[in-house]
């Protein structure tokens, strides 16, 4: 796989959410929380349904909210990539969980390759695995396995390093030919009307004395 972006969050987007159905009942980042009310009811045919209002502060989020601690309120995160053999680009596939170790398990790698590239994440070859981790559960119940998804590069760290370096010196010539071509658009842009175009707005906007003045 590759990563679309530098930024982790846009990469791996993730949050808390408690769903009810398809609704996002609450949804918070573990600090603040936002949560839709129940406001009333309406009948449908011969069911009675929830409404809900506007999304609207709640506090505690995270560990001290009674929805975590009931496992009603888990992590929601997306990692999204580019497959290294797909035919266009434009678009990124999306991995969904709501594991804790999963995203722990790509969280970190995804931090610690980003520590060791000093920043880059993007197009680099990653390879995505899912695997069998033996895991306690929070409850206290015996360790089971579990099937959790993880993020690595397949190499050493000097190996890493040097693909980093392949891929900025890719880069760095098509960066500094974009920022030309950008200045000298800009330039071009700024001389576009022809003077007897130019001597034309003058002649129609700019009163004939200012005009002479200016002359």
């Amino acid at each position: 796989i590759l990563l679309p972006y530098d930024d982790l969050e846009l990469d791996l987007p993730n949050r808390l959410a408690y769903y009810k159905g398809r609704l996002a009942y609450c949804t918070g980042d573990g600090i603040e929380a936002m949560r839709t009310p129940a406001i009333g009811k309406k009948k449908v045919g011969d069911q009675e349904l929830t409404v809900y209002g506007p999304p609207e502060p709640f506090a505690p989020c995270g560990a001290a909210c009674p929805d975590f601690q009931a496992r009603r309120c888990k992590p929601h995160a997306k990692l999204r990539v580019v497959v290294s053999t797909q035919q266009n680009v434009g678009g990124v596939y999306e991995f969904q969980t709501t594991s804790w170790n999963s995203l722990r398990n790509i969280t970190e790698s995804l931090r610690l390759i980003q520590t060791a590239t000093r920043g880059k994440l993007a197009w680099i070859p990653l390879t995505f695995e899912i695997s069998p981790q033996t895991v306690q559960p929070a409850d206290g119940s015996p360790p089971n396995t579990a099937w959790i998804a993880r993020v690595i590069f397949r190499g050493s760290p000097q190996e890493l390093l040097g693909v980093v370096h392949a891929r900025l010196r890719v880069e760095a010539p098509l960066h500094a030919e974009i920022r030309q071509l950008e200045a000298s658009i800009r330039g071009e842009e700024q001389w576009t009307e022809p003077p007897e175009a130019i001597a034309h707005h003058r002649a129609e906007f700019m009163p004939e004395s200012d005009a002479e003045d200016d002359g």
